[in-house]
């Protein structure tokens, strides 16, 4: 029983000192060795000359990968500034194509004749200018009063107008676009009192009085050589009225003149002679 129990106590500290000898072992740090430090001197120094050598290059390859990192950063750094110059500009492309593909195209040449003509005013009618004396023929609501002092002296410059002093820039066009830009001034003051066609109505007429005096007046016998733009057909006027019958007249030949019957002469033959003969002799 003793022995049993002395054998128990020595197991036991046994087992107590090799826990405290297990707990102060070093763990270890190159996988060989269990110590914490060089076993020499000379161990010491190779050991640390070895882990600044070791240091040393893991600092130079480091620094090659961070530069092979930045370089590569700024290759994708280059190539994603020429891709935004490349897609700025094809996005500028595309837009342009597709302006250009539903764009308005612009009015050709005899569409912008046609629209400018359309502009113009209206020449003055056969019922707005008598044909044969030339004078205006004014619509009823400038015939009255109070436009007469305007009325009176547009057709004085009317009838009075030559070819010499007609056409745009003459004495006679300047004076009458003041009188005709007063009248319609003094139309448009009484537009209230007035209905939509009759206003409608002597404005037109005004714009076309104003028109006719850009046209040069035609000499008589002579075609107008000077035409505003766009104009169709020249003016009526009274000297050009005049002149242009003067020029059918000429155009048309006189009635030919039947000429005298003169008898053809009848060949004397042997039967006839002697009728002849007799005629004679008798008329004798």
């Amino acid at each position: 029983m003793l022995v049993t129990k002395t054998f128990k106590i020595a197991f036991g500290l046994l087992v107590a000192v090799g826990s405290t000898a297990s707990a102060q072992v070093a763990v270890p740090i190159n996988n060989w060795s269990y110590q914490r430090h060089a076993s020499t001197a000379a161990e010491g120094y190779l050991r640390g000359s070895a882990s600044v050598i070791t240091a040393v290059g893991q600092k130079n390859y480091l620094d090659s990968v961070a530069a092979v990192n930045y370089q590569e950063a700024l290759r994708r750094s280059i190539e994603n500034s020429g891709l935004r110059v490349k897609t700025y500009f094809e996005n500028k492309e595309i837009n342009r194509a597709y302006r250009e593909k539903y764009r308005e195209l612009p009015p050709t040449k005899d569409q912008w004749a046609r629209i400018i003509e359309a502009s113009l005013p209206d020449k003055l009618t056969d019922e707005q200018v008598d044909p044969t004396t030339g004078k205006l023929i004014w619509p009823h609501i400038l015939r009255t009063n109070k436009y007469a002092a305007f009325r009176n002296r547009i057709d004085q410059l009317w009838n009075s107008r030559t070819p010499d002093n007609s056409g745009d820039g003459s004495p006679f066009q300047i004076e009458l676009n003041e009188l005709v830009d007063g009248m319609k001034l003094l139309l448009k003051s009484n537009v209230k009192i007035l209905s939509s066609t009759q206003y409608t109505g002597a404005r037109f007429f005004l714009l076309s009085v104003e028109y006719e005096a850009l046209i040069p007046m035609l000499p008589q016998g002579k075609p107008s050589l000077a035409q505003p733009v766009a104009q169709p057909d020249a003016p009526v006027t009274p000297v050009a009225f005049e002149a242009e019958k003067k020029d059918q007249s000429e155009d048309v030949p006189a009635a030919e003149e039947k000429p005298e019957s003169v008898e053809k002469p009848v060949a004397q033959t042997e039967g006839n002679k002697g009728k002849t003969n007799e005629s004679v002799t008798g008329d004798s």
